[in-house]
């Protein structure tokens, strides 16, 4: 999304809570920390509100329309109704768009779980101890998740399976558009790109432009 909406023409940064945790001097974390009990939270959600405001100096600073992405845990209705409030007190030149990976494919998950212990938090742990850990914090995040709904009065996008299937509400506008289209079609397979030089025209070979079609193919 960064790449693609920087191409665009709109300036594009990525706000992770994770990252701000690990900068912290907090790497390391093991599943405890995203248990839910009231001192994990209590840190959790200190951390969630400091990234929260580092964004919206970002945003404030920017001189025109442009995106920042709150990458973060928001998978409670309590979390999204949190980052609702204060998207309204920014005024209304800031709109909110939740994106929802949901993802039950086993082969994905397995790479995506793999891609996870590069981080920092398992620099230098056993690979086995290290996936062992992540799949107990995804069993913490499993046990109070609740996926988004039209209960909820926000623009959402529901991303399933890597683009499989793809639910949009409100997600009108130019903007909001260019992300839905793009979640649409994202993939993260590789995939061959075919380049085809085209035929040579007429008004080529008379020294026009180099694709033009008028006049037909030569022999």
């Amino acid at each position: 999304l960064v790449r693609y909406l920087s191409w665009v023409g709109f300036p594009t940064k990525i706000f992770n809570v994770g990252e701000l945790r690990r900068k912290q001097g907090q790497a390391g974390a093991k599943a405890e920390y995203f248990a839910d009990t009231p001192e994990a939270m209590a840190v959790r959600e200190g951390l969630a509100l400091q990234c929260q405001e580092e964004m919206y100096d970002w945003l404030r600073a920017q001189k025109g329309a442009c995106v920042a992405i709150f990458d973060a845990t928001n998978t409670t209705v309590a979390r999204r109704e949190a980052l609702a409030r204060r998207c309204a007190d920014a005024g209304g030149d800031v709109s909110l768009v939740f994106v929802e990976s949901i993802c039950d494919d086993p082969v994905v998950l397995e790479r995506n779980y793999r891609m996870k212990l590069q981080n920092a938090d398992y620099k230098g742990t056993d690979p086995a101890q290290a996936l062992a850990d992540f799949v107990k914090r995804v069993e913490e995040y499993e046990s109070r998740y609740e996926t988004i709904g039209d209960g909820e009065e926000t623009a959402y996008v529901k991303l399933i399976n890597v683009g499989e299937k793809v639910i949009t509400r409100r997600c009108s506008g130019y903007l909001t558009s260019h992300l839905s289209f793009f979640l649409g079609n994202v993939h993260i397979a590789p995939r061959r790109i075919w380049l085809a030089l085209h035929g040579e025209s007429r008004a080529q070979v008379e020294g026009a432009q180099v694709g033009a079609i008028s006049g037909g193919l030569t022999a």
